[in-house]
């Protein structure tokens, strides 16, 4: 089947779920490896951009490479023991080695570095007990395997062609990836039976419950998983269940842990999570970009397989691109007290924290990837030192070496909608397909985000 009729079969289903909440149906995963956060063209392009020595891949580059030889230096340290921060935090380490190791192999081809992070894989995979097999039964223990193996996954990801990883090299970690489904189903169940400790019912936890799972499917090539994670009546917090749950409407009701719900009725694209802004405290911005994330490194793995939830709306209208906008003037102007001041209330201002405990800027270079026209992640990306600002993400580490996009700024030309230094038939197209949406400036109805036909 051909590219474009892939897309249209895609796009069928993707309506028919829509408007008969028919079930989005996971084909055969037929794509070779590499196929979860970039594929071999993408690879290249990522070559390209470090091989024209220029900014700000050169210093992306630079920096990977330093990394890259500090874990070249370093045992790894599988954790078979029963605690799972300690799990998260040694399989989080060794696990952002080998994929570190792993880009550098595809960059430079070098075989060295397939060596060392192979020995990172078959560290973790052969070690006894299995490391996750016997974690002690807590609200933390899926979401920690989630998030702290993807990169290990990753890594194998980027490695499964080369002739080092033989067939019983592949089986014994497959195994182990296998092995990994059971503990985070399990904590699933848990979050169920516990009616989501406190309502917590659409944070992030469980988004990386099922990124977990979508990961390991698409990894050892387990169609069952994949469909169990995407859209599955087994599963009360599939991925289509979470992009409609966690992101909001206006008129949604917030997490019931909120209190003056009346007082702060959510925004167009808010993220459940928000409620963090009075429960944890101050951490509203902190775990709404983190629900974000992890629900776009999801939709990241499952369009490199042929579903596109980047360009999916929900029934109720939710989509990935409204919170991608709505939190990124919160990193644009380092305020968290703008569009409403909800996460400035009650004392608690937010804005000291942003893009300091984790939840980077250098997020938006994804987001900027698909969604080049939006004018928020533009801007955003346009106003910060792309070479000096960008903390690494624990996930695919350096986000502007992997997917970032030349922008255009400085001296921009109005006509260049896309901020891609060109005006070319692309700003046309994208005019023409707005022009109705807001023909007018300071048109009642016209929304943030909009292109004004007066731009």
């Amino acid at each position: 089947m051909t590219k474009l009729a892939n897309k249209l079969l895609m796009a069928v289903l993707f309506l028919v779920h829509s408007y008969s909440n028919a079930q989005i149906v996971v084909g055969p995963i037929s794509n070779p490896h590499p196929r979860l956060f970039m594929n071999s063209s993408e690879i290249e392009a990522m070559k390209i951009r470090v091989a024209s020595n220029r900014e700000p891949w050169k210093t992306a580059f630079v920096n990977l490479q330093a990394r890259a030889t500090a874990a070249s230096s370093r045992d790894p340290r599988p954790y078979t023991g029963t605690d799972p921060n300690t799990y998260g935090d040694y399989c989080r380490a060794d696990a952002a080695r080998a994929r570190d190791l792993a880009l550098m192999y595809h960059i430079t081809g070098s075989d060295i570095y397939v060596r060392y992070a192979r020995d990172y894989l078959m560290s973790w995979a052969t070690a006894t007990p299995l490391p996750a097999s016997n974690l002690n039964k807590a609200s933390i223990t899926g979401m920690l395997i989630g998030r702290a193996t993807l990169p290990m996954m990753w890594a194998y990801d980027l490695l499964y062609n080369h002739p080092l990883m033989t067939g019983q090299i592949k089986a014994t970690i497959e195994n182990w990836f296998k092995s990994l489904e059971i503990p985070i189903k399990s904590c699933k169940e848990y979050w169920h039976e516990n009616d989501y400790f406190n309502k917590q019912y659409y944070q992030n936890h469980l988004v990386a419950h099922t990124m977990g799972l979508l990961a390991i499917g698409y990894t050892i090539g387990d169609v069952g998983l994949v469909q169990f994670a995407v859209d599955h009546p087994d599963n009360s917090r599939d991925f289509v269940e979470l992009v409609q749950g966690c992101i909001f409407m206006p008129g949604d009701q917030p997490c019931s842990r909120e209190y003056d719900q009346e007082l702060w009725p959510v925004q167009k694209g808010e993220i459940y999570d928000r409620y963090r802004h009075q429960t944890a405290p101050e951490k509203g911005l902190q775990y709404s970009h983190l629900t974000m994330r992890l629900l776009t490194l999801t939709a990241e793995m499952a369009l490199h397989n042929g579903l596109d939830f980047f360009h999916y709306t929900a029934p109720t209208g939710e989509k990935l691109e409204l919170p991608i906008t709505f939190y990124a003037d919160f990193h644009r102007l380092k305020d968290a007290c703008i569009k409403g001041g909800y996460y400035c209330s009650y004392g608690y201002d937010e804005t000291p924290r942003i893009g300091i405990p984790g939840d980077n800027t250098s997020f938006w270079e994804i987001a900027f990837k698909y969604y080049p026209y939006n004018v928020e992640v533009a801007e955003l990306l346009g106003s910060i030192d792309r070479t000096a600002y960008p903390k690494l993400d624990s996930i695919i580490g350096d986000p502007v070496l992997t997917h970032g996009r030349k922008i255009c700024w400085e001296g921009r030309q109005s006509v260049d909608i896309n901020y891609d230094c060109i005006v070319n038939f692309e700003d046309m197209m994208y005019l023409a397909q707005n022009w109705l949406k807001c023909s007018l400036p300071f048109q009642e109805g016209c929304v943030e985000g909009d292109i004004l036909i007066s731009d």
